[in-house]
């Protein structure tokens, strides 16, 4: 039995009824309605009007009539500009702006200019036409070195740090209905959590190191910490792959930009690669690595940091090669992208 696109408001009106003689709340009606008619179900709060005046003892499945004239010209013409001026202005405000009647404006919104609210793409940063240059200059830059041959993409390294959380909850909740389930505390700052580090490349890890809470992520932790972990494992790579040389890509935090991080790379043959500043599109740890090993470790609980630390470098050994090759390619066409809209954020 094939399934309505687009059901009537008379039988959603007919079917809300019939919840509300069953005694189900607005929630619940929801929820058993939603699997019938996806993204045609009314929201909670349509179902909440139509209760209320079910509760009055308005059972009609009819609209209502309305009352006054067609909005003019003039109206419609005020609220077009008032939108256009503030896109994301209220609809009362626009009718406090006009002067023009709340639910005429509402009607010329929908029905006139056939216009309806959407969610804005959140940005990182709002980029003024300066920084907007300076990521295509140095989109540019990089290009030079990822678009060389394949061998000079197995030299590329890339690195970030990112915190993770010793448990890794899972949002879902199994229940019968929503209605049943507890809610979720949007951060628990007090959870145990490690601040990792993760430098690697096409043949996958190469360094995954941590740091806890309050401790400070700067040039001398770098030095005395992690950069012989660092110098260790290149060892091993080189080693292995006969590379005698890196490039390392990273952001522009202070400690990896210092003179001092700067010479300790340089004597181990470690070059660095530029990086926009407030580019997290342009840094394949936050469009892909991070966002992968939090979903692989949902659900999952660890008595020590490394543990925590053994399960991601386990986790990214596991990732095909298949896998780091497309990332790698996203990663050029995401810096194309940027060159061609003139720096603006890559949009997917």
């Amino acid at each position: 039995m094939s399934k309505n696109p687009n059901p009537d408001k008379r039988e959603l009106r007919a079917v809300i009824a019939f919840h509300f003689r069953l005694g189900h709340t607005v929630q619940k009606t929801y929820d058993l309605m939603l699997p019938a008619y996806g993204v045609h179900t009314p929201v909670q709060h349509t179902i909440a009007n139509r209760f209320r005046k079910l509760e009055a003892g308005n059972f009609s499945l009819e609209d209502e009539a309305r009352s006054g004239r067609p909005p003019n010209h003039d109206h419609i013409e005020a609220v077009r500009s008032a939108v256009e001026e503030s896109k994301i202005s209220s609809v009362r405000q626009v009718s406090e702006v006009t002067g023009v009647p709340f639910t005429t404006a509402y009607s010329i919104l929908k029905e006139r200019l056939g216009l309806r609210k959407f969610m804005g793409r959140w940005v990182p940063h709002h980029l003024n036409p300066t920084q907007k240059q300076a990521r295509v200059n140095i989109a540019r830059e990089m290009l030079e070195t990822l678009r060389g041959p394949r061998r000079n993409l197995l030299n590329i390294l890339t690195s970030d740090e990112s915190w993770f959380r010793l448990t890794q909850p899972d949002a879902g909740q199994w229940a019968a209905s929503r209605d049943d389930i507890e809610p979720r505390i949007r951060d628990d700052f007090s959870a145990k959590k490690a601040h990792v580090t993760v430098i690697w490349g096409l043949r996958g890890p190469l360094l995954v190191d941590y740091a806890l809470r309050g401790e400070s992520l700067n040039t001398n932790r770098f030095k005395t910490l992690v950069f012989p972990k660092l110098k260790q494992a290149a060892l091993g790579w080189r080693q292995k792959t006969g590379l005698t040389e890196f490039v390392l890509h990273w952001d522009n935090a202070p400690f990896h930009r210092s003179k001092d991080t700067l010479e300790l790379l340089d004597q181990e043959n470690l070059a660095t690669l530029p990086h926009p500043p407030y580019s997290p599109d342009l840094a394949p740890c936050d469009f892909y690595l991070f966002g992968y090993l939090k979903h692989c470790l949902k659900g999952l609980s660890f008595d020590t940091e490394n543990e925590l630390i053994s399960a991601i470098w386990v986790i990214m050994t596991k990732i095909p090669k298949t896998t780091l090759h497309s990332v790698y390619e996203q990663w050029i066409h995401r810096l194309e992208s940027v060159i061609e809209h003139g720096g603006e954020y890559y949009k997917e």
